[in-house]
């Protein structure tokens, strides 16, 4: 702060504070939104949302139109999406925990869609697409750790 506060008038105005303090309060607000918000039933319930969708995505036969008509496809949209998921699930647990237990959960679930895809009409299991949903996993986990680091 250059002046303190009433130096130019003799009073008291909290206008005449300067940029450093208004950007220590909006880090601050950053971080008790990122506080208000972890382990939330919304944080939750946008985890299991997000798994459903990838359960679909990942087990509806490819012949069904539409299914990779989107902007990435192969490994960057496993990539992506695991990404997504994984940040998302390590917001909403409520405790701070180690992001490996994040990315272990989301690894088995990637390769439990990956065998099941076995008995999808069109699929075919693939390890490159395991690789890119771990590494999603794993960047994702590692993302939600930091944002809830003090």
């Amino acid at each position: 702060m250059l002046y303190p506060k009433g130096s130019i008038d003799n009073k008291n105005t909290p206008w005449l504070t300067l940029a450093p303090q208004h950007v220590d309060h909006a880090a601050m607000t950053v971080r008790d939104a990122v506080a208000r918000t972890v382990g939330s039933r919304w944080l939750k319930g946008l985890t299991a949302a997000l798994l459903a969708a990838i359960a679909v995505l990942s087990l509806v036969p490819k012949n069904i139109g539409g299914v990779d008509d989107g902007v990435i496809h192969g490994s960057p949209q496993h990539f992506s999406a695991y990404f997504v998921t994984a940040a998302v699930a390590g917001l909403a647990t409520a405790r701070r925990r180690n992001p490996v237990g994040v990315f272990l959960a989301l690894a088995a679930f990637a390769g439990l869609m990956e065998v099941l895809q076995t008995f999808s009409p069109g699929r075919v299991p693939e390890l490159e697409g395991f690789v890119a949903s771990g590494l999603g996993a794993a960047a994702g986990a590692l993302v939600a750790f930091a944002a809830r680091a003090p």
